[in-house]
C-alpha cells in the first residue's frame, strides 16, 4: 500500500484571541468525495496532516483541501477547497457576522 501525506497550515487575518473549545476540521477532497479528514483543537495557525491509501485517490493532481474552524465566537472557513494546501486561509462566515442594528424599526 502506497500512502500520499498532505500537510499544511490554515491561518486566518484576524488577531483575536478564541475560546479554547475551537475545532479545526481539515478534509482532502477527490472530487466531492471526502478521502481523508482530521479534527484538531485550538487556534490558527494550525498545522495539519492528512493521509490516503493513493489507491482511494482517482487523480492526485485534482485533490483539494477543504478546512472549517468552529468555535463559540462563531466559524471560519475556506470559502472553496483549495488545491494549494501550504497555507490554506479561513474567513469568517457570513452567516455569523453580527447584524448591523442601528434601531429603527
Amino acid at each position: 500500500m502506497s500512502v500520499l501525506q498532505v500537510t499544511g497550515e490554515a491561518w486566518m487575518r484576524e488577531r483575536m484571541l478564541l475560546p479554547p473549545d475551537a475545532i479545526l476540521t481539515v478534509e482532502l477532497l477527490d472530487g466531492d468525495a471526502v478521502v481523508a479528514a482530521t479534527a484538531i483543537e485550538g487556534s490558527p495557525p494550525t498545522r495539519f496532516a492528512l493521509a490516503v491509501d493513493e489507491a482511494r485517490v482517482t487523480d492526485a493532481d485534482q485533490l483539494r483541501v477543504r478546512a472549517t474552524l468552529r468555535t463559540d465566537a462563531g466559524t471560519w472557513a475556506s470559502p472553496e477547497p483549495v488545491a494549494d494546501w501550504e497555507r490554506v486561509l479561513l474567513v469568517r462566515d457570513a452567516s455569523d457576522e453580527p447584524a448591523d442594528d442601528d434601531g429603527s424599526v
